[in-house]
């Protein structure tokens, strides 16, 4: 064979290589037949207009696999292959998925998003600049709960916050909640049943279920989770959100924290799992202790996270377990690595250390506050007394209910209409949706910038208008 033409697409694969990918799909289809000589290298480039060494490269690549046999002073032959190997057939392309309803949304109002101006990157470069140095002496693959300095940290920080006086040795670190439930999960009993609130955190469900646990839905009054449907269920761990049932805002009192936990004293392997995701951003009234700091039972799991203090993306979270878990962790998982990197332990650890989460929250606390008046006061001018506000005294969300609405559905809807997206209550419920409180919606506002906000409220009167 005198030569062979070929294309080559500029700034693709390297030149060998695509070189050789087309003199291999040329025997595979048949069209080079076994036998034949291939042009030589130098008279190849030539008419390729590429060097020598990029062909010789492509020849030596289809030697290696069998596709040629390299003969010295003769040159390159095709090997006869097995069989003639079919040209691969082109994959059908895949259906389009169809636009979500709420791609064109302009502003999102869902819950677990954060102002991202609050992160400061300067800050945190800082800080690595001081960590970075001392870094060589913690490459190892660490504690398995976690790195002790860490760990003295948030606990100081929850002594101090959340009146939880714990030790750093019961603490254990991973990468975020999901991973330290399915950690959970293993230490309460294979067979233990969990309770989960509903209306409560959708994810939970996904994770105990992959986690192979059964699970059970107990239902709210104004305090939180029911005890009479709590012991009605059967389950053997209740997992509750008492200082800000999510997403109904409810605040569990005093009263019921002690009826739940001693619902848990009453039988051997009964725990509560508290989880305080954004107890952080309360606004008004005393700060209310940890259920752990208040009952110091045995009985109580301490589930924390960064996620809302500083951002979803900070795959940190923390739990605080009681002896019993403790050892059956430091046995089931002992020689496990911690699932948070080595740096950003200890970027966090200087990050507390310094005081600094301390004054990030209190700027997010002020930042937050101040957000959440304007909307208020933004949705009271444009509906007064027909949206009734509650849940929004403590975190990043509130729930709001229109009289005589048109429904929750048609509510969400025709707000997506006009740009603005969010969920209702019911998409949050398990069960019976009919107990939950007609035409409302949960409106997650950390996100939303002081600009957006009158648009967005002028966006949802015009479309709520003719409810």
């Amino acid at each position: 064979m005198d030569t062979l033409t070929f294309t080559f697409e500029p700034g693709g694969r390297p030149l060998y290589e695509q070189l050789y990918r087309r003199i291999a799909a040329e025997i595979a289809s048949g069209r080079l037949k076994a036998g034949e000589r291939l042009p030589s290298k130098r008279a190849l480039g030539a008419h390729l207009q590429i060097s020598v060494n990029t062909v010789d490269g492509a020849y030596r690549m289809l030697a290696d696999e069998g596709y040629l046999d390299s003969r010295p002073r003769s040159g390159f032959f095709v090997l006869a292959l097995p069989r003639t190997l079919a040209a691969p057939t082109p994959r059908p392309a895949a259906a389009a998925t169809p636009p979500s309803p709420d791609a064109a949304c302009r502003y999102d109002l869902r819950t677990g998003l954060v102002d991202p101006d609050t992160f400061q990157p300067d800050l945190w470069l800082k800080l690595a600049r001081k960590v970075m140095p001392r870094m060589g002496a913690h490459l190892a693959a660490g504690d398995p709960q976690g790195e002790r300095v860490l760990r003295e940290g948030l606990t100081r920080h929850l002594r101090e916050f959340r009146a939880l006086d714990a030790s750093p040795d019961q603490m254990v670190v991973g990468a975020g909640m999901e991973y330290l439930l399915g950690l959970l999960a293993k230490l309460t009993g294979d067979g233990a049943v969990y309770a989960l609130e509903d209306p409560g955190y959708p994810k939970l469900r996904t994770v105990l279920a992959n986690s192979g646990v059964a699970h059970r839905f107990v239902g709210l009054d104004e305090a939180g989770m029911r005890p009479d449907r709590l012991r009605a269920s059967g389950a053997d761990v209740a997992y509750v959100t008492p200082t800000h049932q999510y997403p109904m805002g409810i605040t569990m009192p005093v009263g019921r924290r002690l009826e739940l936990v001693a619902w848990a004293e009453e039988r051997r392997g009964r725990y509560i799992v508290e989880d305080d995701y954004d107890s952080e951003f309360r606004y008004a009234g005393r700060p209310v202790p940890s259920m752990t700091g208040l009952t110091r039972s045995e009985k109580v799991v301490y589930i924390g996270t960064m996620s809302r203090s500083l951002a979803p993306s900070t795959r940190c979270a923390y739990m605080v377990l009681p002896p019993a878990l403790l050892a059956a962790f430091r046995q089931r998982f002992g020689t496990y690595a911690c699932t948070v990197s080595m740096l950003e332990q200890h970027l966090l650890a200087a990050f507390i250390g310094d005081g600094l989460l301390v004054r990030h929250l209190n700027r997010a606390r002020t930042l937050y506050r101040r957000r959440r008046e304007r909307l208020l006061d933004a949705l009271g001018g444009a509906f007064g007394d027909r949206l009734r506000i509650h849940g929004a005294n403590v975190g990043l969300h509130l729930l709001a209910t229109l009289a005589g609405g048109p429904g929750e559905k048609a509510m969400k809807a025709r707000a997506a209409e006009k740009g603005v997206r969010l969920a209702g209550v019911t998409d949050f419920a398990a069960s019976d949706a009919a107990r939950l409180p007609r035409n409302t919606v949960v409106i997650g506002y950390a996100a939303l910038h002081d600009a957006e906000i009158a648009p967005v409220v002028r966006r949802l009167a015009a479309a709520w208008a003719t409810a």
